[in-house]
């Protein structure tokens, strides 16, 4: 498309805005309301990390950014506007310069219908000093810039200069799985990520209550263990003490990520006694940890039964290659 045929466009495109008809202009207004109830019918998300004084730089641009509770990285609406360079009238809750301007003739087939309606319905959120604020999804700035520069190369008015030079410059700073990492660095996410995925997973194997005691672990892993450690083994004899250490390095530190760290935490050691007030398989739940643990003690005393007697060192070496050792730290007794 050359230039002057856009160029005429986007002026037949403003005559036309300048001869609209009373009822035209009610239902642009009423859709905008429409537009600006959902927007505030939904509930406010809360903000978990960023702070005003903590933007995402990008060149000389600053642009407040947050992580929200349920890990959506957002840029303030004022902020992509800033970007932009588009003034803000028009009102926060939808009725913004971003969704008229990207609504309009320039921009017509460039920009995918999803990515339209995300610049008229804005993120409610509180920041975490508790002040509400209106964002977008972070990667959105990304996909507006290279709509901007799709339009560039299709030809666009003298007028949109300045915007297409921003553009630029961000796309050229910016991918879009590079801008949620700034984000993270910038809002202090990124040493926070472990740990909330670690949460998730706490939250899905160890129980709050103690269970009641079950024999998780069947006689033959026990078995195998002492004939591998070259140990004999007769009816009712007690086991050695370090076996506990070794059932930590066999089981618990092999389940799932940081899960014998936090069984530890909630199930400590009585500094009187010495002891637990329960078995750590008491803390998993019945669901995710123990059908876990079952599935893992199958697996570890099959290749218990293919070892040679004796052959601690070549079971774990075994074990090493087909269940790892994901996270933890050696402990006392566990079972």
């Amino acid at each position: 498309m050359k230039k002057d045929s856009v160029t005429q466009r986007g002026k037949g495109g403003e005559a036309r805005a300048k001869v609209l008809s009373n009822e035209q202009r009610s239902e642009i207004a009423r859709k905008a309301a429409k537009i600006s109830a959902k927007v505030r019918s939904r509930p406010i998300i809360r903000a978990t990390h960023g702070t005003a004084d903590h933007p995402l730089r990008i060149g000389d641009l600053s642009i407040p950014c947050y992580v929200l509770e349920d890990g959506t990285r957002v840029l303030t609406q004022q902020g992509v506007l800033s970007a932009m360079h588009l003034p803000s009238r028009g009102g926060s809750e939808g009725r913004t310069r971003l969704s008229r301007f990207f609504n309009g003739q320039i921009f017509s087939g460039l920009i995918p219908e999803e990515l339209l309606e995300s610049t008229n319905e804005p993120i409610r959120f509180r920041t975490p000093s508790g002040i509400l604020a209106y964002g977008f999804k972070a990667e959105m700035l990304v996909h507006l810039c290279e709509a901007i520069l799709k339009a560039r190369d299709a030809g666009v008015p003298e007028r949109y200069n300045r915007m297409v030079l921003q553009a630029d410059i961000i796309v050229r700073a910016l991918a879009v799985t590079g801008i949620v990492a700034l984000v993270d660095e910038a809002t202090g996410y990124q040493r926070d990520r472990e740990r909330d995925a670690l949460a998730k997973i706490f939250e899905a194997f160890v129980s709050k209550e103690i269970q009641k005691w079950i024999r998780r672990f069947p006689p033959e892993f026990y078995e195998q263990l002492f004939r591998l450690r070259g140990l004999p083994m007769s009816e009712g004899q007690r086991r050695p003490a370090y076996f506990g250490h070794l059932t930590n390095d066999i089981v618990y530190k092999r389940l799932a990520p940081g899960i014998l760290d936090e069984l530890q935490r909630v199930n400590p050691t009585d500094p009187e006694t010495k002891n637990r007030k329960s078995t750590h398989h008491q803390r998993l739940t019945n669901d995710v940890g123990v059908n876990a643990l079952n599935s893992h003690l199958g697996a570890v005393t099959a290749l218990m039964t293919l070892t040679p007697d004796g052959e601690y060192d070549q079971f774990i070496a075994m074990l090493d290659k087909v269940k790892p050792v994901l996270h933890g730290a050696d402990t006392e007794n566990t079972e």
